[in-house]
């Protein structure tokens, strides 16, 4: 089988991360997989090259015709698959006019539900191009089907890259100062600011406490001068993009997620998997399916910063609490959330398609 990945290369996140490990394991299963990376983007062509999955980047910033035909030559080759993730209006429309091979669209976000004359376009867009729609949350797909009926839909839950190494074994290094964090692309809709609310909820209770919020992009600013304003600047770090996550969480002790319309929240897991448990507001998105039973203790009801933060403490406050949320969560990330499982969900949804 032939599989062509076809991914914007910006802004790098957790679409680009997902696609890459997913090429990455079709090839060690033996399938002939290639990506196409649109636009110029550093994260993703390092990230493809230390997986070994071969890779052609569009480079470049915005569309032109040069890029057009590039697309369109690779797209109109015979593909057993061509998997598309997100998607572009211009890109989709050259995919369109090209296709010759069976589309598997990967909505790693919602569709836009606005009445605008873009959105009803790009929805009719998707209809025509893709066989099947592959939502990474239950609650993305529920919202496909409702926006854009037609389509068919699937959930195949993205997955976490676990480090390599024991079953890490965490405590909280210093209960008096904890650190609380979060890497995240630091733009309004990934909750940063609400990560602030809980942030000073939580120094009104321990004054000594650390932040750090890992990351980058376009509302930075906007977030450093709302964190001085508050006063809080002595207890936050901003340490821009980072590329060894191993390194960023051995400095955390709680993780805290805080975004309120998330479609997955591959954040929560990249904590999860290192031994840290994530205090997490409850708000009826896909990030609630990554929640277990056993981490219930430590949720709140979105922008609930004060019930947030004394969860948040509890962790630090109670280290066989601690461990045990840690642990369960773990173990719920390996039974649900592995590259092996997202690739043979992925796989079934090739073969309906091939079948039907």
């Amino acid at each position: 089988m032939t599989v062509l990945h076809i991914v914007p290369a910006i802004p790098f996140g957790g679409m680009q991360r997902i696609a890459a490990l997913l090429a990455a394991q079709q090839r060690q299963s033996g399938l002939d997989v290639r990506v196409i990376a649109i636009y110029s983007g550093e994260e993703l062509r390092d990230l493809l090259e230390r997986k070994k999955v071969p890779h052609v980047f569009l480079d470049g910033t915005r569309p032109g015709l040069r890029m057009m035909r590039q697309l369109f030559s690779m797209a109109s080759e015979n593909w057993s698959i061509i998997h598309l993730h997100g998607g572009l209006r211009w890109s989709n429309l050259v995919e369109l006019a090209a296709r010759r091979s069976p589309v598997v669209y990967h909505a790693h976000n919602y569709p836009d539900s606005s009445p605008s004359l873009k959105s009803r376009v790009l929805h009719r867009l998707n209809r025509a191009l893709a066989d099947v729609v592959i939502a990474v949350s239950q609650d993305v797909a529920r919202a496909w089907r409702e926006t854009v009926p037609g389509l068919e839909v699937t959930c195949v839950y993205n997955a976490v890259e676990f480090p390599t190494g024991t079953k890490p074994a965490r405590a909280i290094q210093s209960p008096s100062s904890p650190m609380f964090g979060m890497a995240t692309r630091l733009v309004k809709d990934k909750g940063i600011f609400e990560f602030v609310d809980v942030a000073e909820a939580i120094c009104a209770r321990r004054k000594e406490a650390q932040f750090i919020l890992a990351g980058d992009g376009p509302d930075r600013d906007s977030l450093i001068a709302e964190v001085n304003r508050r006063g809080l600047g002595l207890s936050f770090r901003f340490p821009g993009y980072i590329r060894d996550l191993n390194a960023f969480w051995s400095d955390v002790d709680v993780a805290l997620f805080t975004a309120q319309c998330e479609p997955f929240g591959l954040r929560i897991l990249e904590a999860i998997v290192r031994g840290i448990p994530v205090a997490a507001y409850l708000t009826g998105a896909g990030s609630d399916e990554l929640v277990c039973p056993a981490s219930a203790p430590v949720t709140a009801a979105w922008n609930d910063a004060a019930g947030l933060a004394e969860k948040a403490l509890t962790l630090c406050d109670n280290p066989s609490f601690y461990a045990e949320i840690a642990e369960s969560a773990f173990r719920d990330a390996q039974d649900r959330f592995s590259i092996p499982a997202m690739a043979e969900g992925v796989m079934s949804v090739y073969q309906g398609v091939a079948r039907a």
